[in-house]
């Protein structure tokens, strides 16, 4: 229909368009002109455009012609497709003209209505065999009616819900939609389509959806629903108190967000295991609260399937549980306590039924009777099988008599029992208590008997054990040569007193008995109740005071006192002992303590006096000894005959050996006046080994030594510790060693053992020497200094070395031991607790020359600054024999005034001047020199081996250290190392 119209306007319209001007333009020739009698023809003749404007529009309206007849046959076409689909419809379909009365309806209509076609078409709807109603309830008038309001309104009302109440009282609801229908554009309409379903089923089934999102609403339990994957799309108002989430916070997230973290794994995976498989799991887990707080839950989840038997949710119910739990663990808890407390006291329960004389017993019954139900043939036996299997003959017959004057007698407020012995089976007896009670009916007559029975062997025996305990102690008490007292804690009243006491106040036993503890005291009664009432079992006190003897005297007394609680009265025990002897003696012991302190002192002074004496000798010989083996070193390098190098080599010999002794010394008295300084530096233990060997290699060639050398890979190539130290120990060890030997071998064995804390170094030299004499084995051991005839004087230097190591050994941390046998050699082994630095730091110089480097290209120009004469031409004599020009200065004021007007080469600078030392001078010549772009070279000259000192030296800005007495090569090396100043 729709398509055929627009075809058949665009056919008349033009059609009998041009019919009407065809029309107009005759009349217009022929009326409008007057001309009369004009024929067809001749108009066709005359006017072509009136011919061709009738033809076409006769044309188009013969073309509208066939055009109305084909939408007139499509029209009824749809029509009646219309009505099929109409009819195959689901809903109820009705018309309905302006009036309400149905004018036509489908087949649906009449099922859902239960009406026929004749009992439906050509009535109103609200006349028909029901009764209206709006969805509350109400009645439907019909100007409310859907169809009324469309036709009213001309618009449609869609979704409306009324009720049919049938004549049976039963109510059909229907979900109805009006449209209106138009037959002339601008009229009112005239029809209206009514569409409809029955909603009846569909309102009960939200009656029930309501009524049970209700339960679920106001369900006491957690009631969450999860997708399959886990994420929860409900959650009742119950989950929120129940998690403090609020609902919105966890929608979409998984139960994951509940967990404690506390629960097995395993848990969660047959849960998941068992839902997924469409099984209803129960089980209880510990989850977390928002707030942090833990719970215990029982938890209820089934799955929900459709129609097809597939899973689409899980449901689960939650129950906080925590107080049951609680309640459960405490009853637990309780049962654990009873039974522990009943194994403790050796009890056991049992029950005696009278009527059918079953005696019903459990495992720890059986357990204190030593044997087991299973052995015994149950938990139920009767009263003669218990007295035959476990009771004696004279037992059984007692409990007999017992339970039958319980049971034929008159009802007590307190328990029975009755005391006799058991027979075990392994043939021991064992003494039990068994107390109970009788149970008796409305009429009086018994029905049970519940009892206990308890094992009182032990407590016999230990109350045995006591009376004699008792008798002993009380022996004691009367035997004992110590002043004892007993003492009523309440009263302060003396309960006993032993002989010593009686003797030891001089009353007569009776009388003392009478007194109160504080008569025999100068302290007021109120202060000695006071300190009775304070006492208790777990500490005694212990109070010095004054006690005043029958005869009037007082003395002084250490009194002891101490609380002993027992079941029938507390009493307190006071043990006095007498302070006049211990007063006397304390006395004495302090005059003799001030006596030892003042000689203390004194010993301490005469150390110290010791110590500043050797310091100062030693001061006052090195310049000497500096000065004898330099001048002995320069002899040696003229040309001289074979005896006199001889004798040189012997005086630079035993000077080298002096200087050594001297320095020896010097640290030993450091040692014993606690004034040694330890570093604690990265030190490399191979190189030190190695160039100690080196020194002492040149004598064991001379003697033909097989100087031996072994370094484990294990020892780190740093350490902490002190470098000059364990050089001095290893120094004075291998040259012992070398010197001692006159054929063999010497070796020097260096490793290290890992402790709990750090590493400890382990060092070794070993001899084929014939080894120490016992004086000096025993002198390594003791701690006094040498002494006469502790050994050869040849050897005293050697056991002054050897003694120093085992002070630096100790003050290290260490130990140093000796094995010498006569004849076999001798091994020094010695250990020092280190460990490995974190890092590697700058490298330090310790004062040790390095190799040799190339002579100067050019002669220098030196200036040597010592305030000894001797020492400074003796410098300057090494120097010129070395080729160079010298200058000299006799302190550092001196030496900063000739730095700073002659462009010296290099300055050889002595550290301890008077007026100015070497270091301070140091700094006014380099603070001099700041801005001329030109830097001196300056040595020091020191007898100092300390590495601080040495440092200090680097920090004022010195190049080098020449530690006294230098050899001609040292100061050849030192010089060698600076680079050549601009000519």
């Amino acid at each position: 229909m729709e398509r055929w119209l627009p075809r058949l306007f665009w056919v008349l319209v033009p059609g009998w368009g041009l019919l009407v001007y065809g029309d107009l333009y005759w009349l217009h020739q022929v009326g409008w002109h007057g001309e009369k009698g004009i024929s067809w023809s001749a108009m066709l003749a005359n006017h072509p455009g009136f011919t061709v404007t009738a033809l076409a529009g006769m044309l188009l309206l013969a073309i509208s012609g066939v055009a109305t007849r084909r939408t007139a046959h499509d029209l009824r076409d749809r029509a009646a497709r219309y009505r099929a689909m109409v009819a195959t419809l689901n809903e109820g379909v009705i018309v309905q003209d302006a009036h309400g009365v149905v004018l036509e309806g489908n087949l649906r209509a009449e099922q859902i209505l239960g009406l026929s076609h004749e009992q439906l078409v050509g009535q109103p709807v609200w006349t028909l065999r029901w009764t209206l109603t709006q969805e509350d309830g109400s009645p439907l008038l019909p100007e409310l009616f859907p169809a009324a309001q469309a036709l009213r309104t001309g618009r449609p009302c869609c979704n409306a819900v009324i009720g049919l109440v049938h004549p049976d009282g039963r109510t059909q609801w229907l979900q109805l939609s009006a449209e209106p229908l138009y037959q002339e554009p601008n009229e009112p309409p005239s029809l209206v389509v009514c569409a409809f379903l029955d909603i009846t089923a569909r309102r009960l089934a939200e009656r029930h959806l309501r009524q049970l999102s209700q339960v679920v609403e106001c369900c006491p339990m957690g009631v969450f629903v999860c997708d399959t994957h886990g994420r929860i799309e409900y959650a009742n108002p119950r989950m929120e108190s129940l998690s403090g989430y609020a609902r919105n916070d966890m929608l979409g997230q998984t139960p994951r967000l509940f967990k404690s973290g506390l629960t097995p794994v395993s848990v969660y995976t047959e849960l998941w295991r068992d839902i997924h498989a469409g099984k209803l799991w129960r089980g209880e887990l510990l989850n977390r609260h928002k707030g942090g707080s833990l719970y215990w839950e029982a938890l209820t989840i089934a799955p929900v399937k459709d129609g097809n038997g597939r899973i689409t949710h899980f449901i689960a119910l939650k129950e906080d549980v925590s107080e049951r739990k609680r309640i459960e663990n405490l009853l637990a808890d309780q049962r654990l306590q009873f039974a522990a407390g009943m194994a403790l006291a050796r009890m056991a329960p049992w029950e005696y039924e009278v009527a059918t004389d079953r005696l019903t017993l459990n495992d720890h019954f059986y357990e204190l009777y030593g044997t087991t139900a299973e052995r015994e043939g149950g938990y139920q036996i009767s009263l003669e099988t218990y007295a035959t299997r476990f009771l004696p003959a004279d037992s059984a017959i007692a409990v007999r008599d017992v339970l039958r004057a319980a049971l034929e007698g008159p009802e007590l407020t307190v328990p029975r029992q009755a005391s006799h012995k058991i027979a075990r089976p392994d043939g021991t007896l064992r003494e039990v208590v068994a107390r109970f009670r009788v149970l008796r009916d409305a009429a009086g007559k018994p029905t049970r008997v519940l009892g206990v029975v308890q094992d009182i062997t032990d407590r016999i025996e230990l109350e045995e054990t006591l009376r004699q305990s008792e008798a002993v102690v009380r022996q004691q008490f009367n035997e004992s040569d110590f002043i004892m007292l007993r003492v009523d804690p309440a009263t302060g009243k003396i309960t006993e007193a032993n002989p010593a006491a009686v003797g030891f106040y001089g009353y007569p036993r009776d009388i003392l008995l009478t007194m109160r503890l504080s008569a025999l005291g100068t302290l007021p009664e109120e202060k000695v109740a006071q300190t009775l009432a304070s006492l208790t079992s777990e500490q005694p006190q212990h109070h010095e005071w004054r006690q005043r003897m029958a005869d009037g005297s007082l003395r002084e007394v250490q009194i002891s006192l101490r609380l002993v609680r027992s079941a029938t009265q507390d009493v307190v025990n006071a043990t006095i002992r007498d302070l006049s002897g211990w007063r006397q003696a304390e006395a004495a012991l302090q005059e003799r303590t001030f006596e030892l302190s003042e000689v203390q002192e004194r010993l301490a002074r005469a150390a110290h006096a010791k110590t500043e004496l050797i310091a100062m000798m030693s001061r006052d010989v090195r310049p000497s000894m500096s000065t004898v083996v330099s001048c002995a070193e320069l002899l040696l390098s003229t040309d001289l005959t074979e005896k006199q190098r001889h004798y040189l080599e012997s005086i630079r010999t035993a000077g080298e050996d002096l200087f050594s002794l001297v320095n020896d010394a010097d640290d030993l008295a450091l040692v014993e006046s606690a004034r040694l300084t330890i570093e604690s530096v990265p030190m490399d233990v191979r190189k030190i080994s190695e160039e100690v060997l080196a020194v002492s290699r040149a004598i064991a060639e001379q003697k033909s030594l097989d100087l031996q050398y072994h370094c484990a890979d294990t020892v780190p190539r740093l350490l902490q510790g002190d470098p000059r130290r364990l050089r001095q120990i290893l120094d004075a060890l291998v040259s012992h060693a070398v010197q001692a030997t006159d054929q063999g071998r010497v070796a020097l064995i260096v490793n290290v053992d890992e402790r709990v804390r750090g590493l400890e170094l382990r060092c070794e030299v070993f001899d084929t020497s014939h080894g120490l004499v016992p004086e000096l084995q025993r002198a390594l051991c003791d701690p006094r200094l040498p002494h006469e005839g502790a050994g050869a004087d040849a050897e005293i230097t050697v056991k002054l070395g050897l003694i120093l190591c085992q002070r630096l050994t100790q003050a290290l941390g260490g130990k140093l031991e000796v094995e010498s046998d006569g004849g076999r050699g001798c091994r020094f082994r010695f250990t020092i607790p280190t460990f490995a630095p974190a890092s590697e730091p700058p490298s330090i110089d310790d004062g040790v020359p390095t190799p040799a480097a190339t002579r100067p290209a050019r002669p220098l120009s030196i200036l040597v600054v010592d305030d000894f004469l001797t020492n400074r031409m003796l410098a300057c004599e090494i120097l010129r024999h070395l080729g160079h020009r010298c200058d000299m200065a006799a302190d550092g004021a001196e030496a900063v005034v000739k730095a700073t007007t002659h462009p010296y080469d290099a300055i050889l600078m002595d550290l301890h001047m008077p007026k100015l030392g070497g270091i301070a001078a140091t700094r006014q010549i380099r603070a001099a020199e700041s801005g001329h772009g030109r830097r001196v070279p300056i040595v020091a000259l020191t007898v100092e081996v300390d590495s601080k000192v040495h440092a200090e030296c680097r920090e004022a800005g010195m190049d080098g250290v020449l530690t006294k007495p230098f050899h001609i090569a040292e100061v050849e090396q030192v010089l060698a190392s600076f680079p050549p100043a601009p000519v």
